[in-house]
């Protein structure tokens, strides 16, 4: 009885936007005669999310949803696949509107990718090979609503110890150059801070935060990927800092999503910039931030970015990268 030794899966690219067309070959490497009826291409796109609950019983089945956006398929009638290799063309075209981009996160992902199936008569069984890619949706840092400069300030009151007393003030104010960015560019920030307290303050940080919500069932969940992190010196008493156009790169992550063309995962990010006070809650403000798909082209750069004298940068979670969104998810 013949084989199937390999399915090679072919595309004219990695990665597309929705209203684009699909195309490339899948090669079929045969040992021996296979019976089969046709050859099916599937391309397909869908969201899943799915994660069992902290007091879940083991019979109890898991939260679990699913979203689906692209299900099409091209059907190639055979009669047998002879020994060699079977040469099959496919052309899809995606649709235009209600595709999200891809992602995978813990609790649930969203993947687009082919699937070929080699349909066999019964008692055989079918064959199924899959390759994945990459979809991203139209968001564009160009446009007026993600170039606006966005500023803030806050105060907060110190107590003493005990909370007996005022210790004086602590001010924090800053702003960045916009609210729209690209993987690859730069947020840049000016930031003022300063101890008018008798209180030592601990360390001036800006962390670049992912937040991602998840639905499944009646059931909802969610996770928090801290991406980089600027970290400077501890703010002692009567101490100031300042960053003047300090920078910090936006990673290989993926772009924020809405609701609107997902309604199980939704992802935004925002720009936190604190101080922390000892045994207080910290002084904090924080930037909501759209990361889009389609950059401001002066600010794409593909040299490392300096860093101020005196600030530390630290990258963060490893889970959230843009490469893995084709590398599955993880159910607890």
């Amino acid at each position: 009885m013949g084989k199937i030794k390999e399915c090679k899966i072919t595309r004219d690219r990695e990665v597309y936007r929705p209203g684009e067309n699909i195309s490339g070959q899948v090669t079929l490497v045969v040992e021996g005669d296979v019976k089969a009826r046709s050859v099916n291409i599937f391309c397909c796109g869908m969201a899943l999310t799915k994660w069992r609950g902290a007091f879940q019983r083991s019979y109890e089945s898991d939260n679990c949803s699913k979203e689906i956006y692209v299900n099409l398929v091209i059907r190639k009638a055979v009669q047998n696949l002879t020994s060699g290799n079977h040469q099959y063309v496919y052309n899809f075209n995606l649709p235009s509107q209600g595709l999200p981009s891809s992602f995978e996160g813990h609790y649930g992902s969203i993947r687009y990718f082919l699937r070929v199936e080699v349909d066999k008569p019964f008692p055989s069984i079918n064959n199924h090979f899959y390759s994945s890619f990459t979809v991203l949706a139209h968001l564009d840092a160009n446009l007026p609503v993600y170039k606006k400069v966005a500023s803030a300030s806050v105060k907060k009151q110190l107590s003493k110890v005990l909370g007996l007393g005022n210790a004086g003030n602590l001010y924090l104010s800053a702003s960045i150059d916009r609210n729209g960015y690209c993987p690859g560019e730069v947020i840049l920030i000016n930031m003022e801070a300063r101890n008018e307290s008798s209180k030592d303050c601990g360390a001036v940080k800006a962390s670049l935060v992912q937040y991602v919500h998840y639905k499944a069932s009646s059931d909802t969940n969610r996770e928090t990927n801290v991406i980089r992190t600027l970290l400077d010196q501890k703010l002692e008493k009567g101490q100031n800092r300042i960053w003047h156009q300090q920078r910090l790169p936006i990673d290989p992550v993926p772009p924020s999503l809405k609701q609107l063309t997902c309604q199980i995962i939704k992802v935004t990010y925002s720009l936190n910039i604190e101080i922390e006070v000892p045994l207080g809650i910290d002084l904090a403000l924080s930037f909501p931030l759209k990361i889009c798909t389609v950059p401001l082209g002066k600010h794409v750069e593909e040299k490392p970015v300096p860093v101020k004298p005196g600030v530390l940068e630290i990258p963060g979670s490893k889970s959230v990268k843009y490469v893995q969104c084709t590398a599955g998810y993880k159910v607890n």
